[in-house]
């Protein structure tokens, strides 16, 4: 089965280099390496490779072949998911054998991108950068990863047919959860409610646990991995922020923080709907609903991941996937009884 093409139409090879040449053509005199931006890099890989989509590492591996580029997986990487080197006209490409598939796959893209900012950096005459800060290299990397590996057009078309199920977002695109959520979140961020053209409120905090193995005395807590907050809310939201989050509801004796619901649910295999309450922050106060789901491994008593959605209960979003997916609907004293 033919995946991607290797050639354009005038027969020029798909490689990195030519694609290197290709996006400073399309820059033409405003090209600035110093200015580089990851997701206009992203976008323009993507459409000169013509990727199909999900995206998978066969593709990913026709490209490098063509650049000559060498793929070497390898039991232990020491910290590291992966890196690359040059030496003379050789180049590589290491990977962490005992990482996931979608782990691979971001990191190799990790790695082209790498790749690809080093040659820019070099056929950029007019550049005075010699080196980029290496946070910011790593930052830029994994912004590109994510960006070829999820286009927004993509995704939001995905969305647009299978509505806000992240979880199943993920299974398509072949992603890790945290890639999957910000991606979610930035994708509905630009978007409005159809029929009241007001922006799409959404609250998204993955919490996950440590790798562990079995037999392990003591479970690692669940942390937060990651969260976004969306247009529409009335506050801002920074992550030591979170904690200063409530629930209320006039049947629940106290106020619930974010870290108590998280508790509740830490061994719990139900995904549910939690409707109509009160999130209350600092003197702001809104009727919300929330999603919540889990991931759990085969074998352990403990819930692996969980992801919380808080939107407004007037956004119907959340109200269709429940009933789509057969969610549990509840409201906010299961919580406090932890009656699971």
């Amino acid at each position: 089965m033919i995946i991607m093409q290797n050639s354009s139409q005038n027969g020029e090879t798909k490689n990195i280099d030519n694609f290197c040449n290709y996006v400073l053509t399309a820059y033409k005199d405003k090209f600035s390496y110093s200015c580089l931006d990851a997701d206009n890099i992203a976008q323009q890989f993507v459409k000169y490779f013509s990727f199909q989509y999900p995206l998978n590492f066969q593709q990913l591996e026709t490209i490098c072949f063509a650049s000559n580029i060498e793929i070497e997986t390898i039991s232990n990487t020491g910290a590291s998911r992966g890196y690359n080197f040059t030496y003379g006209n050789e180049i590589k490409i290491v990977l962490n054998g005992k990482d996931a598939p979608c782990g691979k796959k971001h990191t190799i893209l990790h790695e082209i991108y790498e790749i690809i900012d080093y040659k820019l950096r070099i056929l950029d005459f007019n550049t005075t950068t010699t080196t980029r800060k290496k946070k910011i290299s790593e930052a830029n990397a994994d912004q590109f990863a994510a960006s070829v590996c999820m286009p927004d057009d993509v995704v939001f078309d995905w969305i647009s047919i299978n509505g806000f199920d992240v979880f199943g977002l993920r299974e398509y695109f072949d992603c890790s959860y945290a890639a999957t959520v910000l991606k979610f979140n930035d994708v509905v961020y630009h978007c409005t409610d159809r029929n009241t053209q007001q922006p799409i409120s959404i609250i998204s905090l993955l919490y996950e646990r440590p790798y562990w193995r079995k037999g392990r005395k003591k479970t690692p807590k669940l942390t937060l991995k990651c969260y976004k907050k969306s247009k529409g809310f009335p506050f801002g939201l920074a992550k030591k922020g979170i904690s200063k989050i409530v629930f209320y509801s006039p049947r629940v004796k106290k106020d619930l923080k974010i870290n108590e619901i998280i508790k509740a649910f830490s061994n719990t295999k139900t995904h549910r709907l939690v409707k109509n309450f009160t999130l209350k922050y600092y003197d702001i106060s809104m009727k919300v609903d929330m999603i919540i789901r889990t991931v759990n491994w085969l074998g352990y008593e403990h819930t692996a991941k969980i992801l919380v959605h808080v939107a407004p209960s007037s956004n119907p979003y959340f109200h269709d996937l429940a009933e789509k997916r057969g969610f549990l609907v509840q409201d906010l004293e299961i919580i406090e009884d932890a009656k699971l």
